[in-house]
């Protein structure tokens, strides 16, 4: 019989927590966990406002639009949420 053990995140990181951004520019957002052996390590990309910013499955943000926005990365257990503020000028 094989136990396999669920290690949970306990933290979730961004590698940045703003951005400033022309209209039209990409940067991509990475996540790490604590610890980093934690079985899921992986996340869902949001925004608040795709008019302002974009976000896809890997992190890449493109700038759209003049605003601000946050872009969220949630753990994919549910437990933690890491958060970055985008400002878009044209």
């Amino acid at each position: 019989m094989t136990v396999r053990v669920r290690v949970p995140v306990e933290r979730l990181n961004l590698n940045k927590y703003s951005l400033n951004l022309a209209s039209g520019e990409t940067f991509t957002l990475s996540t790490s966990t604590t610890p980093k052996n934690a079985t899921l390590q992986t996340v869902a990309w949001y925004t608040e406002d795709e008019s302002v910013a974009a976000v896809d499955d890997n992190g890449v943000v493109t700038a759209v639009g003049a605003g601000e926005t946050v872009i969220y990365a949630l753990s994919d257990d549910g437990f933690y949420k890491a958060s970055c503020k985008v400002s878009v000028k044209d």
